[in-house]
């Protein structure tokens, strides 16, 4: 027969159910025969949750969004396996929506899994492989559809299959099904953990907005401060030719140490014409920025490199160096007179699929 309170079917029609322990209103007076009245009776859904199991249900998902979850709880428990569905909140706000349900270690695993994939493509990936920024772009939106689209589909599976082991862990632990009730609502979702789980984030969100707030504001004071130059500005009086004064000759070649740009002075007063003699000042020109595409070690890459960018229309030169690893060939593009045309430039190079890391020279 079957039990009229959880549905569980035994065999002794004068005992208790072996279940929940309910004595049927039928047998509840001692000798009375057990009477089977004729006609049709409707038996349940053998595969729909019993109402004990609907209780458990209930404790262990707490109060917030009961119905939803036991919906797709019966669903489950009918198919008699888990499926697909998409749920909204798992899939934007991942990491909360674990923590909210108590699914710490699943968050742990979720949060590893999104850190390695970021060093796999922008450090590994980028360092060894040598991505350009198409391959990182079609990387990242791959490790994008990961993280989002993955726990929106099975995140009401995998909630199933965690409750589920939660009502299995009070069971053995409790001795009567009220009191495996009362443990898993003490542990289920919460006002209390929503409140804790808000707080965290703004806190989060603050941090680094202000975070962000000091790097903007360091760098506008680092743009807006004058920078020091990187070679002395050296100005020299010197007495020209009294038959003409020299003409303006600016010198921007990098292979000269120390480009002069000769300037003549204005007349002087008539006044002040006799006693002050004509000068005129020769200025050191600088050259403070460049752009470096790499350090070989083999002297072919370098040139193949320093070739691409000439090609390109680049101004590229060679510089041999001795590191703790050897000799290397730094290929740079420069110099530039300004910091502004150095980073316009960058860009472009990185178009060619080579690096442009900002030096100063």
């Amino acid at each position: 027969m079957q039990c009229p309170q959880c549905a569980a079917t035994f065999t002794d029609p004068a005992g208790k159910c072996p279940a929940c322990g309910h004595l049927p209103a039928s047998n509840e007076a001692a000798g009375q025969a057990l009477r089977i009245e004729p006609g049709f009776v409707e038996v349940p859904d053998a595969s729909a949750p019993s109402a004990v199991m609907q209780d458990l249900y209930k404790a262990a998902v707490g109060e917030k969004h009961q119905d939803y979850y036991l919906r797709q709880f019966a669903r489950f428990d009918q198919a008699g396996r888990t499926s697909a569905t998409w749920h909204w909140p798992a899939s934007l706000s991942t990491l909360n929506w674990l923590a909210w349900r108590g699914m710490w270690n699943v968050a742990l695993m979720f949060a590893a899994i999104c850190l390695g994939l970021g060093l796999l493509v922008f450090g590994i990936g980028r360092l060894v492989f040598d991505f350009s920024s198409t391959t990182e772009l079609m990387l990242l939106a791959a490790g994008l559809a990961v993280v989002f689209v993955l726990p929106g589909l099975f995140a009401n599976a995998a909630y199933y299959r965690f409750s589920k082991k939660r009502i299995e862990a009070a069971l053995v632990a409790c001795a009567t099904i009220d009191e495996a009730c009362t443990a898993l609502t003490s542990s289920a979702s919460s006002n209390r953990r929503w409140f804790v789980l808000a707080a965290t984030n703004t806190s989060l969100v603050a941090g680094i907005g202000l975070f962000a707030w000091l790097l903007t504001s360091s760098a506008g004071f680092d743009a807006a401060a004058p920078s020091p130059p990187s070679q002395p500005v050296v100005a020299i009086a010197i007495e020209p030719p009294a038959a003409s004064p020299i003409p303006s000759l600016k010198v921007s070649d990098p292979a000269t140490p120390l480009p002069i740009a000769w300037t003549s002075a204005p007349e002087p007063v008539a006044s002040t014409a006799a006693s002050a003699p004509t000068k005129t000042e020769v200025t050191v020109a600088e050259f403070r920025f460049a752009l470096q595409v790499g350090a070989f070690a083999n002297e072919a890459n370098a040139r193949k490199a320093q070739a691409k960018l000439q090609a390109a229309g680049f101004k590229a030169y060679l510089e041999e160096l001795e590191t703790s690893q050897g000799k290397r060939i730094r290929v740079r593009v420069g110099p530039f007179a300004t910091r502004d045309e150095a980073e316009k430039a960058a860009p472009l190079i990185k178009e060619l699929d080579l690096p442009a890391l900002l030096v100063k020279v």
